[in-house]
This record gives C-alpha cells, structure tokens and sequence, in this order.
C-alpha cells in the first residue's frame, strides 16, 4: 500500500510540475486578456503549492534518503500553507469578480440612467415642438377662416358691382 501511495504522490508531483510550465508559459505568451491572465494566475498558484504538497509528501516517504527534509511537521506546514493560500487565493479571485461584476452593474445603470435623462429631454422638445406645430395650425386655420370670409364678402361686393354695372348700361 504504501507503494502505491509513494507512486501517486510522485505522478502528481510530476504532473503539477508539467502543467505548471505549460500554464507558466501560456501565462506569460497570454498576459493581455484580463480574465485568462488571472484564471491562468489561480491555475498556477493552485498547481504549484500542488507540486510542493506532493513533493514534500513524496520527500516525507524518503526520509531515510533525503536528510535535508528530515522533519516531517516542517513538510506538513508547507503543505497546509500551501492549501491554505491556494484557498485564499480562490477567495480573493472569486471577490474580486464578483467586485467587478457588481462595478459592471452600477455602471450600466449609470448608463441607463444617463440615458433616462436624454430620453426625458428629448421627449420635452418633441412636446414643445408638438405645442408650436399645434399652436401654428391654430393660426393657419384662424388665417384660413379670416380667408374664406373676406372670400365670401368679396364676391358678395363682386355680386353688387355687377347688379349695378347692369343697371347702369
């Protein structure tokens, strides 16, 4: 059994190591889009006290092997750092989105708001523009009134001069 265990922690030793290059690398060929840069930085805080926890915990069975990681509570502590910062990172990642979603939000409504505003002013120069247009049909149709009576009281005069035009031949 513990031959297995041993085997475990040496395989997920050597993949975090992998994986840690490649996400270093991709970091750092990637660093101007915001969210990868910083899904990227949690992959690779997360991977690396990965491979420090795996290592050391792959050291821990070496002992006799290796005497400069004799201590074994020293390895538990780099290990329950590691976990417990990789923790705390993903806490802060997952506040700082949220942060900046709630930052989104309050900007659009600022946006919406600000659009509010131009829509409200718009809508008074369109009624102030409707009242002129209603106010310039009221005297057109005043004119327009004023037009046909002076019409109607011009051919009643037309009338008149022509009864006395034939009177008068």
């Amino acid at each position: 059994m513990s031959e297995f265990v041993i085997f475990m922690h040496v395989i997920i030793s050597i993949i975090s190591v992998v994986l840690f290059v490649m996400l270093s690398l991709r970091f750092f060929k990637e660093s101007k889009a915001l969210i990868t840069t910083r899904l990227t930085k949690v992959l690779l805080f997360l991977l690396f006290f990965l491979f420090l926890d795996g290592f050391f915990n792959t050291m821990t069975y070496f002992v006799g092997t290796f005497t400069m990681f004799y201590s074994t509570e020293i390895i538990q502590i780099i290990s329950k750092v590691g976990v417990f910062g990789s923790i705390v990172f993903l806490a802060h990642f997952a506040y700082d989105k949220k942060f900046e979603e709630l930052k989104d939000k309050e900007h659009s409504v600022l946006e919406l708001k600000e659009i509010n505003k131009q829509l409200e002013i718009k809508t008074l120069e369109m009624e102030r523009s409707q009242a002129m247009q209603e106010r310039k049909l009221k005297e057109l149709e005043r004119f327009n009134t004023i037009a046909k009576e002076r019409e109607a009281k011009m051919m009643k005069l037309l009338k008149k001069a022509d009864k006395i035009e034939r009177k008068l031949k």
